[in-house]
Order: structure tokens, then C-alpha cells, then sequence
């Protein structure tokens, strides 16, 4: 009896399967937050305000029925699939269409990485979601920043008014030490021309009376005649119309004439030339009255020798 073998036959090699579809029905139950809405709030210290946006309230409930079909597709093993799915919310009534795209695969050739294309609301949800926190952030410090311009204008400001008010009081300081100056050198004037006065020297009471007078009536020119009788003899005279005067010093020209007595006689008399005319008054003819009275100790002596020289004009400068 022969035997004969049984032909070989090859092992059948299963191949992978390349395609995948499925359908199916979801009800799902989710929560969302409310909208966000701002919320301003005062900056002590300030009048910024200070507005953070959140939502206010419990998350709202959110149900959704939802029927989708979907299909996996491996285009090149290890390498490239894809995944569409469309689905209908029948709770929202929302169409949505995905795509998600594996491109990375892990050490055992398996696709788990790759893009997820959405519709465009949905991309936007998920950015608002992710950049909401750094954007309240932002705003935060934005309003930080505004807060910290406004104390920087108010300091800005105050250093301004400051600056000003430094400048006013220096004003007024150099105002004052310029009347301290002019008091010190009054002072010093008033008291060479007190020891004048009161002093034995006829020539330089004389002087004295002249310069008291120009100072008190602001006169161009003054001068001190002394003598009894129809005499008199010029003792002291300051002549501050300049070089350029050609009218001569008379008494009969003068704007103001003081008599200079000794009880009821006269032994003198102050002359003064243009005077101005707010000086014309009787507190100016009786401040002169004064001086004349104040030189007469000294000058009755000299009113008594007649054959004394007479005093040279100066010209004041």
C-alpha cells in the first residue's frame, strides 16, 4: 500500500485591520461656569479702581444627548492614522465635527499621539479656558500699574508745588536781606548824621541838616545859610541836578525854605530845590522844622561870625 503525503500548505498570516466604524448614543452630564463678568472694587490709597473679572455663582448644570458616528482609519502601520467623528447634541442643538490625527507612536509601534482638529467655537473655548487665568493676571497687574502712574503724577506734582513754594521763599528771603542791608545802612546814616547834628562842628551840623533833608524829601538839592539880619553866609550845600544845571541856587527860587531859630531869632534857614511833588506835604515841612531845630545848638555860633568862609558847593553823587 503506497502512502502517498498530503500536499504542504501554507500558514494563513493575518493581516491588521485597517478600518474601523461605529456608531452610538451618549447622555452626558457636565458642569460649565457662568460668564465672566467684572467686578470693580476701590484701591485704598487711591481713586484707581480695581476691576478682576470671575464668575459669580455655583457652575450651571449641563446635559447633553448625543448621537455620533465615528471611524478609525490607519493609513500606514506605526506611522499615520485618523480618527473622524461627527456627532449632534439634541440638548444644545450643536453639530460637531473632530479629527484627530496620530502621527507619534509609542515603543511598540502603537499611534497615541498626534493633532485633534475641532470646530472653531470649540477651539476658542478651550483657549479662553486656558488663557483665561494669565489674562486676569494681566489685567491685574494693568491695573496695578495704572494705580502706580497716579501716585507717580501726584508725586510728580507735589514736587512741582514744592519747587515753587522754594522759589517764593527764596524770593522773599533775598527780599528781606536786601531790607535788612538797606536798615543796616539807614541805621549807619542816621547815626553819623545824629553825631553831626548834635556835635560842636557848625560846618559839618550843617552838612549834616543838608543830608538829613535830602534823604527825607528826595530833593535834588539843599543848602544851609546862616547870619543875622540881612546876612547870610552858605555853610553846607549838596547839589545832585548833575553837571549839566546852569540855574543857580537861590533862595528865591527854592521849593521849600525852613527857618532855623534861636527862640524868636533867626539865625538860618534850610533850602531845598526840586523836591518832588508827592514829598510837598506838612509831614515833610514839619520832619524839617525838626532838623532845623536839632542843628541850631551848633550853627548859632557860627551865625554870629560872619567872617567865616563860606562852605564849597558838592555835587552829590
Amino acid at each position: 500500500m503506497a502512502f502517498t503525503p498530503c500536499p504542504t500548505r501554507k500558514p494563513a498570516i493575518s493581516r491588521p485591520r485597517l478600518r474601523m466604524y461605529s456608531a452610538g448614543l451618549s447622555y452626558e452630564k457636565s458642569y460649565k461656569n457662568g460668564d465672566p463678568v467684572q467686578v470693580c472694587s476701590p484701591v485704598s490709597g487711591s481713586a484707581s479702581l480695581k476691576c478682576p473679572s470671575g464668575s459669580i455663582g455655583a457652575p450651571k448644570d449641563m446635559f447633553s444627548k448625543i448621537v455620533f458616528t465615528e471611524s478609525r482609519i490607519l493609513l500606514k502601520v506605526g506611522a499615520f492614522a485618523v480618527a473622524p467623528r461627527i456627532e449632534y447634541d439634541f440638548a444644545a442643538s450643536k453639530f460637531a465635527a473632530k479629527l484627530p490625527i496620530y502621527l507619534a507612536p509609542n515603543k511598540d509601534k502603537v499611534l497615541t499621539g498626534g493633532l485633534d482638529l475641532k470646530r472653531r467655537e470649540e477651539v476658542v473655548a478651550d483657549l479662553r479656558e486656558q488663557l483665561y487665568p494669565a489674562f486676569e493676571e494681566v489685567q491685574s497687574a494693568a491695573g496695578a500699574l495704572a494705580d502706580l502712574d497716579e501716585r507717580y503724577r501726584a508725586i510728580s506734582d507735589r514736587a512741582s508745588q514744592a519747587q515753587e513754594t522754594i522759589e517764593t521763599l527764596g524770593g522773599v528771603v533775598a527780599t528781606l536781606r536786601a531790607r535788612v542791608d538797606r536798615s543796616v545802612t539807614s541805621l549807619s546814616f542816621l547815626r553819623d548824621v545824629a553825631a553831626r547834628l548834635e556835635g560842636t562842628d557848625p560846618t559839618a551840623a550843617a552838612e549834616g541838616a543838608v543830608d538829613l533833608a535830602l534823604a527825607r524829601t528826595g530833593a535834588s538839592a539843599a543848602a544851609v545859610k546862616v547870619g543875622l539880619g540881612g546876612f547870610q553866609r552858605l555853610l553846607a550845600v549838596r547839589d545832585a541836578r548833575g553837571p549839566m544845571a546852569l540855574t543857580p541856587l537861590a533862595l528865591q527860587s527854592a521849593d521849600l525854605t525852613v527857618p532855623i531859630r534861636k527862640g524868636k531869632e533867626r539865625i538860618g534857614v534850610i533850602a531845598l530845590w526840586g523836591i518832588p511833588p508827592s514829598a510837598l506835604d506838612g509831614a515833610a515841612a514839619h520832619d524839617l522844622e525838626i532838623i532845623a531845630s536839632w542843628c541850631v545848638r551848633a550853627l548859632v555860633v557860627s551865625a554870629r561870625r560872619p567872617n567865616e568862609p563860606a562852605a564849597p558847593v558838592r555835587r552829590a553823587v
